[in-house]
């Protein structure tokens, strides 16, 4: 039995300011539809701890970097230096600093592999490539941030 019939309508993409940037750039939680931060990353660099991140993408305009070190080149014998081969890593990097969309538009990426083409990996990866973060960053003596997109499951130790 058929209760109710609609007639099929469209969905359709936003074209508007995403709410996240929106909200990012005010402490009020009312949005105001605009997106004025007080800065566009120059001078900052951001470590995607990830699947990789592809260097070619448009979106970044040449800002993607290998930061010297792949976790998963090391577990796998491989040697992708930190080149994305999921996906997931370059679209949490243009999210970060992408030209379009991203956040912080002007700041250097940089890839730390820490998951594998499946987009997994031992937690021992995750901690090395974070060791690996905090030996550049004492080197660079740049301002810093990581961007870290994991999950995991609780293992009680």
């Amino acid at each position: 039995d058929v209760e109710y019939l609609e007639e099929e309508t469209f969905a359709y993409g936003t074209q508007s300011l995403s709410w996240a940037l929106d909200q990012i750039d005010q402490c009020s939680t009312t949005l105001d539809g605009q997106y004025d931060p007080a800065g566009d990353g120059e001078g900052v660099d951001i470590y995607v701890l990830d699947s990789g991140v592809r260097y070619d993408h448009a979106e970044f305009g040449g800002r993607a970097k290998y930061s010297g070190y792949d976790a998963i080149d090391d577990l796998d014998d491989t040697n992708q230096k930190g080149e994305d081969c999921h996906g997931h890593g370059t679209h949490c990097a243009s999210l970060a600093a992408g030209e379009t969309l991203g956040v912080a538009k002007n700041a250097t990426i940089y890839s730390v592999r820490v998951l594998d083409c499946g987009n997994s990996a031992p937690w021992s990866s995750i901690i090395a490539g974070l060791d690996h973060v905090v030996n550049h960053v004492n080197k660079t003596r740049r301002p810093s941030v990581i961007s870290m997109s994991l999950g995991g499951f609780f293992t009680g130790s």
